[in-house]
């Protein structure tokens, strides 16, 4: 349906599976998307059964943030201190049914911080905070006794 610059699209007899996800409008000049989630009457909302837990770890481990949610397949997101975490070769992001991953590789320092997950339907999260050890710095090979060292500096 159109009103002057209004447009409007209406789905009757709505399916939840059929109906659901990302409807798209273009026009000459512009484009507009949306991600549509459809909530069947008397289903509770999407929740999460299990919460995030807070982790302490050494620096380059390997750790896993996990939560699970009260339904199949939910699209979620996944943050670091309030920036939105793209999947990359540093984070893998897993969905599989009701259990979400959040897989941290070779933590760093800078790894440290608020971590949350978020359904996107509705916004409920669970957060928790990872806390990284620095390891001491070590020797990988010690250099054996010099006669003469010679330090230069520029100026």
């Amino acid at each position: 349906m159109s009103k002057g610059r209004r447009h409007t699209l209406v789905v009757q007899k709505v399916n939840a599976k059929q109906d659901a996800g990302q409807y798209e409008i273009r026009t000459p000049d512009d484009a507009s998307s949306c991600q549509v989630t459809i909530e069947e009457l008397g289903t509770p909302p999407a929740d999460f059964t299990k919460k995030l837990q807070n982790i302490e770890t050494e620096e380059f481990q390997t750790v896993e943030l996990k939560c699970e949610t009260n339904r199949d397949n939910l699209q979620i997101e996944w943050f670091k201190d309030g920036k939105l975490i793209e999947q990359n070769d540093h984070y893998t992001i897993e969905n599989n049914g009701q259990i979400h991953s959040l897989i941290i590789h070779d933590v760093l320092i800078n790894d440290q911080g608020s971590y949350t997950c978020q359904i996107k339907s509705n916004g409920k999260s669970t957060l928790a905070q990872l806390k990284v050890k620095e390891m001491p710095a070590d020797f990988i090979h010690k250099l054996g006794k010099k006669k003469n060292i010679f330090l230069y500096f520029l100026n």
